[in-house]
């Protein structure tokens, strides 16, 4: 597997504004390896909201999968909603 390179993501970064989708973004606090200034960042870019874990580190699907399915269930509400006529 490639290693993960800033590169990557910043080659991306540029379109995220545009994509124009529903989003939402869940971040720990306390992640040591993707800090919660990424996540503000990441969630700016969307024009999505964040939900800061308190406590909540890198493996957050693991550790909080409420906060991940709540959230990923509201992303699909708001993209239905859009799709309705």
């Amino acid at each position: 597997m490639r290693p993960l390179r800033n590169a990557d993501t910043e080659a991306v970064a540029p379109a995220l504004p545009r994509l124009g989708v529903p989003a939402a973004v869940v971040w720990g606090a306390a992640d040591r390896f993707q800090k919660l200034r990424y996540g503000h960042r990441l969630a700016s870019d969307l024009g999505a909201s964040i939900d800061e874990v308190a406590g909540g580190k890198h493996f957050m699907p693991e550790d909080h999968p409420d906060r991940i399915a709540a959230a990923v269930s509201e992303v699909l509400r708001a993209a239905r909603l859009r799709l309705a006529p």
